[in-house]
C-alpha cells in the first residue's frame, strides 16, 4: 500500500525535471493540468498527441492501490545486438539486501583471442559495488520519475532496419511485471534510462 511519507520523499525528487516532455511522443508543447482537474495524477495534456502524461506510477491489485516505487523488487535490462553482444545488468532488493550483477558482451569473448586487456578482463572477478537501500531508492525513483516507464508502450520497434540494436527491460513489483522491448526504437526519456545503468555497467 502508498506510504504518504515515501511516496511525497519519491515526488520532491521528481521535480528536478525542469523541461518536461511527452512520454508518448516525446513533444515539449504541454499544458500544465490544474491540480483540482487531474485525472489519474497527471500532470501535463499533450498538445500534439492529446495524451495525458506523467502520471503518478500507481496500479491497482488485489483490490488495493500500490504505488511501484514502494513496491518494485526486480529490475532486469540489457541492449546490444548480434556483433556486439548483449551486456545487461540484474538488480534485485530481497531482505538480505540489494543484490546486483551485470552481463558483459560476448564482443570481448571473441577479441580476448587476440587482445590481451581483453583476455584479462574476462579472467579477472567482477567486484560488484555494494547497493545500500538509497541507491535502490535512486534507481527506482529515476525509473519512475524521470523515465517514465510505466507509460511507455510495450514494444518499439523499426522494421526498416534489420539487425541493428535490440533492448528489453524488465521490472517486477508486487502483483505486476512491466515487460517492454524494442528494436532500433525507441520511447521518450531513453537517455535518462541508459545513463542510469551505464553507472552501474558501463558496457551498457
Amino acid at each position: 500500500m502508498i506510504q504518504p511519507e515515501l511516496a511525497m520523499k519519491f515526488n520532491d525528487s521528481s521535480k528536478n525535471n525542469d523541461n518536461p516532455k511527452c512520454t508518448q511522443c516525446g513533444s515539449h508543447d504541454l499544458t500544465p493540468i490544474p491540480i483540482q482537474r487531474k485525472y489519474r495524477m497527471a500532470k501535463y495534456k499533450c498538445c500534439s498527441c492529446g495524451k495525458l502524461v506523467c502520471k503518478e506510477p500507481l496500479y491497482c491489485s488485489e483490490g488495493k492501490v500500490w504505488d511501484a516505487r514502494q513496491t518494485s523488487f526486480f529490475i532486469d535490462f540489457y541492449r546490444g545486438g548480434y556483433f556486439y553482444g548483449y551486456p545487461g545488468i540484474t538488480i534485485q532488493k530481497t531482505s538480505s539486501g540489494i543484490e546486483y550483477k551485470y552481463k558483459l558482451p560476448h564482443r570481448l569473448i571473441f577479441r580476448s583471442m587476440h587482445d590481451p586487456e581483453c583476455l584479462q578482463k574476462l579472467n579477472t572477478p567482477i567486484n560488484y559495488p555494494k547497493l545500500t537501500e538509497d541507491d535502490w531508492n535512486h534507481i527506482v525513483s529515476t525509473l519512475f520519475d524521470k523515465a517514465h516507464i510505466h507509460e511507455w508502450k510495450s514494444e518499439y520497434f523499426d522494421l526498416d532496419i534489420y539487425d541493428g540494436e535490440q533492448w528489453k527491460l524488465i521490472v517486477k513489483m508486487t502483483g505486476k511485471t512491466i515487460r517492454i522491448n524494442g528494436s532500433n526504437a525507441y520511447p521518450p526519456f531513453w537517455d535518462v534510462l541508459c545513463d542510469l545503468f551505464n553507472e552501474l555497467n558501463p558496457d551498457i
